[in-house]
């Protein structure tokens, strides 16, 4: 429909348009001019919901809200305008509840996102249209007529008695159909509401199940790598201590009869430099003489004064070798996982074997006997190894510091205290360090199992691991475990054991 509105602007749209007339004048000045700029008002929303496709959402939240005060404050005048020309009472009641209803019944279809579809917003505009144009043909034009009556000297009463009279047959039926619409929408308007509120619940209650659906799948996610991740983990400290052991063992025999040769070797020298000695003692002086300048060419006098010296270093070296292999074989324990140890005897050769993983980071020991800890040791020295070489990467990325590692008692368990100064944790990142693959190192340096493995080694053996830190300051690790184990987990049972925990 094509229409034209006072000031020749051209109002072009799909949907009806409200056009001003001489039909809606009510003689009333104020209130035909609030009744001309509520139908502009009404025609510029047409004209929106026209375009809504492309039109802002706030563009047709502003003109309804516009509409509605702008309607409020029309109702507000032409009450005002009612009492002051001492309207019959029953009548401003009426006009009173009228306009409460339609500011209601606005206000319920903006709640409902009325205006967030074309089709809806055409119903909004429909109504408006039709409300407004009955209104004023109906109740303000009895208002404007009652007004007349009583300015010409009736008395209020009976200028409401001669209109109620006059708008009879079809007027009335028309009016009281349109009583009976405007109440079925606003039903239909409080309906659409609480069915809209009832929506929103149940969105909010079905997107809060699937959160928490969404977040035990994620657990259980989680759970699945951190077994999987174990049963890898077990696996190779498995096979890392079969092959160290098979490796010690092999050695050992090389090892044995190096050993026994260069004792053999140290004996027989000894025999040789003191039969030197007896020839020198022995040959007559020229015979001496040409001995002489043989020894001074070969050195005969330096070589046996360093002799000695040599073979006691290359024997001190044998030992130490075989110390390295003791203490390897000793931390595999891949024999008897499930032993009595001294954690204090436990730190020592995991110190042995583990100079590469504290790459030259000083270390101070303050080690005090701890009593016999059943435990498996495997897991317990590979703990041990995590906790030195956590600290390590910890003092070299600050560049310096000191490693203190402690062992003693501590009421009924032993203790094993790893102490640096490196560059310490965040709070945040404290909360997380025993979860399984996190990691603040780059990709590549590290998978997040490090403290994994002492937090489960402490769990495994019904005992305590307590961290704390301070970044900037430095961070300190305690494994302390029962002298007396209720169910330590060993050998074959370490699969039982990942499996309870994180199945």
């Amino acid at each position: 429909m094509r229409g034209r509105c006072e000031g020749g602007a051209t109002i072009s749209w799909l949907m009806d348009a409200l056009l001003w007339s001489s039909r809606f004048v009510t003689g009333l000045e104020l209130v035909d001019e609030q009744h001309h700029r509520l139908v502009d008002l009404i025609n510029t929303f047409g004209e929106l919901c026209a375009n809504h496709a492309t039109v802002a959402r706030e563009q047709l939240e502003a003109v309804v809200a516009e509409l509605a005060a702008y309607a409020a404050t029309h109702f507000a005048d032409e009450e005002r305008l009612m009492a002051e020309q001492r309207l019959d009472p029953r009548f401003l009641t009426m006009h009173q509840r009228l306009h409460g209803q339609f500011l209601r019944d606005v206000q319920q279809m903006r709640a409902a996102g009325f205006i967030d579809t074309p089709e809806t917003a055409r119903s909004l505009l429909k109504f408006l249209l039709h409300w407004l144009a009955f209104h004023i043909l109906g109740s303000d034009m009895q208002a404007a007529r009652q007004i007349e009556r009583v300015q010409r000297g009736e008395s209020p009463a009976s200028a409401f008695a001669a209109e109620v009279h006059e708008v009879t047959g079809p007027a009335e039926l028309l009016m009281g159909a349109l009583d009976d619409l405007m109440r079925v929408i606003a039903v239909r308007n409080a309906e659409l509401v609480e069915a809209n509120r009832t929506l929103e619940a149940r969105v909010v209650e079905r997107t809060a199940a699937l959160q928490s659906a969404n977040e035990q799948l994620t657990h259980t996610l989680d759970a699945l790598k951190a077994t999987q991740s174990q049963l890898v983990d077990s696996a190779k400290l498995a096979s890392i201590g079969q092959l160290a052991s098979g490796v010690a063992h092999e050695l050992n025999n090389p090892l044995g009869f190096v050993s026994a040769n260069l004792a053999t070797l140290e004996e027989s020298c000894n025999g040789l430099i003191e039969f030197v000695k007896a020839v020198d003692a022995a040959v007559p002086a020229a015979v001496a003489t040409k001995l002489q300048e043989t020894r001074e060419r070969l050195d005969l006098d330096e070589l046996a004064a360093d002799l000695p010296l040599l073979l006691h270093e290359s024997k001190a070296g044998l030992a130490r070798v075989a110390k390295i292999i003791g203490d390897l074989k000793e931390f595999s324990r891949v024999d008897a996982p499930g032993v009595d140890v001294d954690l204090k005897s436990s730190v020592e050769v995991t110190l042995n074997v583990s100079a590469a993983q504290r790459q030259g980071a000083k270390v101070v020991t303050e080690l005090q006997p701890t009593g016999r800890v059943h435990c498996d040791a495997t897991l317990v020295n590979q703990s041990i190894l995590a906790l030195i070489t956590n600290a390590a990467l910890a003092v070299n990325e600050r560049g310096s510091g000191a490693i203190t590692v402690r062992t003693g008692v501590d009421g009924a368990g032993g203790f094993v205290e790893v102490e640096d100064s490196g560059v310490g944790m965040t709070a945040e990142v404290l909360g997380r360090a025993t979860e399984p693959f996190f990691t603040t190192r780059p990709p590549g340096q590290g998978v997040g199992l490090g403290l994994t493995t002492v937090h489960n080694c402490a769990r495994a053996h019904e005992g305590r691991f307590e961290l704390s830190s301070t970044r900037g300051e430095g961070t300190v690790a305690r494994l302390w475990l029962p002298l007396a184990c209720a169910a330590v987990v060993t050998g074959s049972l370490r699969n039982e054991f990942y499996t309870r925990r994180y199945g």
